[in-house]
């Protein structure tokens, strides 16, 4: 008996083994994908292993990417206040900006200004996230801008009533 099926003749034998074929073209050929799927799979794996950045890796970039936006705003030169700007910087813990910094538009590309510090700003928000910071959730204010003497300038103060668009008017 082959198979369950008691062969008399080996005609049968060959109608048993032709019947037989397609199953086990079907099987090996399954087999034969699954072998190349896991082999890829594994291939993949091998090469996608990436290390998780540390906090300290944070905190250098955090400190290179504060030294690009000094390095961009530069000395913020104007000669009207329509030049001077304030973006913010920094991420509390409990939501807003640590300060803002003053710029000019006459000296310093915002576009690149902008894309630095929202990197600065995010890469400081997952800090805060992932270590558990806290803050003292004080609102910080946009300060007001002027041109003094050449320069853009913020305070959050009120400008005092002898000073005009960075000029003082004489008395």
């Amino acid at each position: 008996m082959a198979f369950g099926v008691a062969v008399s003749s080996s005609g049968a034998l060959r109608r048993l083994v032709s019947r037989r074929r397609p199953v086990i073209r079907r099987v090996a050929h399954s087999l034969a994908v699954l072998a190349l799927v896991a082999a890829c799979r594994a291939t993949g794996q091998r090469e996608t292993t990436v290390q998780p950045a540390t906090d300290e890796d944070d905190r250098e970039q955090l400190a290179e990417l504060g030294a690009e936006a000094r390095a961009l705003i530069g000395e913020p030169s104007c000669t009207s206040v329509a030049q001077c700007r304030a973006v913010p910087l920094g991420a509390k813990p409990c939501g807003g900006p640590w300060s803002y910094v003053v710029y000019s538009t006459e000296s310093t590309d915002a576009a690149a200004l902008a894309d630095v510090v929202a990197r600065y700003n995010a890469l400081e928000a997952r800090l805060n996230r992932r270590e558990g910071r806290v803050s003292d959730c004080q609102f910080v204010s946009r300060p007001l801008l002027d041109c003094v003497d050449g320069r853009c300038i913020g305070s959050l103060m009120s400008r005092p009533p002898e000073m005009h668009s960075g000029k003082r008017i004489q008395r």
